[in-house]
């Protein structure tokens, strides 16, 4: 397989407006013209400086569980959830947020943050082709509760590709919400090796 990903940031003002406006939000133009100013800085900064290990990431993680490598994602950027509770990212469209939303305020993500919830959000994305599978219909037989289920495979790919520093901001993240942390738990006792064997049967029709 060759390195043929290329990840693209982009800020989006209809989709940053369309989120905020599910939850009655409705902002002025100024408003958005601010956020794309923290998401283009965020394109000249951080960016150039992690492009290169990102996409590393995304060849390792594909190779692992032998998927062709030459996918080009559109991560939408935007600086914030429209409000707390909110999931950081999402893998389908595939979008992180710059800064946690909490009740207090904003709390922006460090570099190594950042790159975690990046990795974090294409380990979901490249999973895609086994919805074509019977891989989520065995899954869910074993693990009934979906957020359990939809972070097994995640949490493998990322123990075998993340560096031990990176995956250690990982493991906190999902020590503060219960599924994670039980999905967690699980890989780490059966075995990140053996959850992507066995999503690798689905996808090729191993033995």
């Amino acid at each position: 397989m060759t390195n043929n990903t290329t990840l693209t940031f982009q800020y989006s003002p209809a989709y940053d407006r369309f989120l905020l406006q599910l939850i009655n939000r409705n902002e002025s133009d100024s408003f958005f013209e601010k956020r794309r100013t923290i998401c283009n800085e965020f394109s000249k900064t951080f960016v150039p400086e992690n492009i290169s290990f990102l996409e590393q990431m995304k060849e390792n993680m594909s190779k692992t569980l032998g998927i062709e490598n030459n996918q080009k994602i559109t991560i939408y950027v935007i600086p914030s959830m429209p409000r707390s509770g909110l999931p950081s990212g999402f893998s389908d469209p595939l979008t992180i947020s710059l800064a946690r939303t909490t009740l207090k305020g904003e709390q922006k993500y460090t570099p190594e943050q950042l790159i975690c919830l990046i990795t974090h959000e294409i380990a979901h994305h490249i999973q895609h082709p086994l919805r074509k599978t019977s891989y989520s219909k065995t899954m869910k037989k074993i693990y009934p509760e979906m957020l359990i289920r939809n972070h097994l495979l995640t949490y493998a790919l990322l123990i075998s590709v993340l560096p031990p520093d990176l995956f250690k901001i990982e493991e906190k993240k999902a020590q503060k919400q219960e599924q994670y942390k039980k999905a967690l738990e699980i890989v780490q006792k059966t075995g990140a090796e053996s959850i992507i064997t066995n999503a690798r049967q689905h996808l090729h029709h191993e033995p």
